[in-house]
């Protein structure tokens, strides 16, 4: 029976080509623009989802509220923020990590390279799990001396070569320093983070560079926090007015009167690193937003909705012209439950011809 079913499906199809053709066309687009735009949402979604620890990242950002202004938020926030947390909420949190991005010049042999490197804290493995290729991470955060790199950083300077016990020699300003390769580590897909290659932060260097350090007024690098207990984090941002009152004092002649402490115009807040790549407050440049996810979600829904009516309309108008064959099939002795069947078996089988085809265009589609 489901063979005689089938066969009458097909040979329908085949007699009425040209619909079937802009049937299953009308619907395949539908159903490839709603996969090419779900595979985007997904992929907007996922941004630093997949950090064992996600759910407890959060990035600490920093607000400016001078009045008569509008309030600008940043993720960048003063090298001293760390050390002032420590002692302020000491136990609160699990473990931190501060990334300053550098540039230098890497001399290998008789080559020269401008390139990025990040200074982390000891405790930045705790947070960020990078998957190794060869060497080992928590080596390169023992001193500062080591390195790690990206594979695409290490394909660039040695080649296909392994890269791990190599020298590097790197030159900063007049500073001049050797670095060894301890690690190389897959580059993270989907994540906000740019991590070209870790070295331990050089905290004695560091603390010279006023610039970085100094200045509670220099937003000048990423500080993020594990912090386990979401009752924590609620105690630490209902306590961050506290500290900002304790440790940063308005320098004199900053333009700003009449204030008698800095929580007045510079507040702090825990933002879930999950979150960074929709917000885009502090990375508009780079970052989606939660208002192109939902258009795009109401598009891909709108245009599948208007395939499937598109397919229906269609399907309906070609049924009422097969009155002759119904009644035929009657005749014969077809039951009700026999034709319901057959004629959504020919639309099951359409419906899967077009998904057939949209899932050739959406991958057709992609590159580009």
């Amino acid at each position: 029976m489901l063979k005689n079913y089938l066969i009458t499906a097909l040979n329908s199809l085949w007699k009425n080509r040209l619909y079937s053709l802009i049937n299953i066309f009308g619907l395949a687009v539908g159903l490839a623009a709603c996969v090419l735009i779900t595979l985007f949402v997904r992929d907007e979604l996922s941004y630093d989802q997949h950090w064992s620890n996600a759910g407890s990242l959060y990035r600490l950002n920093m607000t400016f509220s001078i009045p008569n202004q509008e309030p600008v938020t940043a993720g960048w926030v003063p090298g001293r923020a760390l050390p002032s947390l420590d002692s302020f909420f000491r136990g609160q949190y699990e473990a931190a990590t501060r990334t300053l991005p550098i540039d230098v010049d890497i001399k290998i042999a008789n080559n020269a390279f401008n390139e990025e490197i990040i200074w982390v804290d000891p405790q930045f493995n705790d947070l960020f799990d990078l998957e190794v290729m060869s060497g080992s991470i928590t080596d390169t955060l023992q001193d500062t001396n080591s390195i790690a790199l990206s594979d695409e950083l290490a394909i660039r300077l040695f080649g296909n070569e392994s890269a791990v016990g190599e020298i590097l020699t790197m030159v900063r300003g007049e500073t001049t320093k050797d670095y060894r390769v301890t690690g190389v580590y897959r580059t993270p897909d989907n994540t906000m983070l740019s991590l070209p290659a870790v070295t331990l932060l050089d905290e004695t260097e560091f603390q010279r560079e006023p610039t970085y350090f100094n200045n509670w007024f220099s937003q000048s690098m990423h500080t993020f926090l594990l912090i386990e207990s979401e009752n924590n984090r609620a105690i630490m941002e209902s306590q961050f007015p506290e500290f900002t009152a304790q440790n940063i004092v308005i320098p004199q002649g900053f333009g700003i009167q009449g204030l008698e402490d800095a929580s007045e115009i510079i507040s702090f807040e825990l933002q879930p690193v999950t979150n960074i790549r929709l917000d885009g407050r502090t990375v508009p440049e780079v970052s989606g937003t939660r208002l192109t996810i939902l258009i795009f979600s109401s598009i891909s829904v709108l245009v599948l909705l208007i395939g499937a009516i598109n397919f229906m309309i269609l399907t309906v108008a070609r049924a009422s012209q097969r009155s002759r064959e119904v009644a035929m099939r009657k005749t014969l002795g077809a039951r009700r439950g026999e034709l319901i069947f057959q004629f959504l078996g020919e639309s099951i089988l359409l419906t899967l011809f077009a998904t057939m085809v949209a899932l050739v265009i959406a991958e057709a589609l992609m590159p580009l």
